[in-house]
């Protein structure tokens, strides 16, 4: 979870630049296989939230349950 738009920007430009190299962690898997490349990488917002450390993080696991980025139907592990 990205607390700042700062991090967010960091985060992005790690993830293109693993995936550029074919670096072996999941994102960057998923983009240099399957038919997949760096021009299908979008990143998006769904909400923008305030108020505690754990309720973003409570919200954040209810937006990966929603959206179904868990295993096997996404690449995040489940905590």
């Amino acid at each position: 979870m990205w607390e700042r738009p700062a991090e967010l920007c960091t985060s992005d430009i790690l993830n293109l630049s693993r995936i550029r190299i074919q670096h072996s962690d999941p994102v960057a898997e998923h983009f240099y296989t399957d038919g997949h490349s760096m021009d299908d990488f979008q990143i998006m917002g769904v909400e923008k939230l305030s108020g505690s450390d754990e309720y973003r993080k409570t919200m954040e696991q209810l937006w990966k349950s929603k959206l179904r980025t868990y295993r096997p139907y996404g690449i995040n592990a489940q905590e």
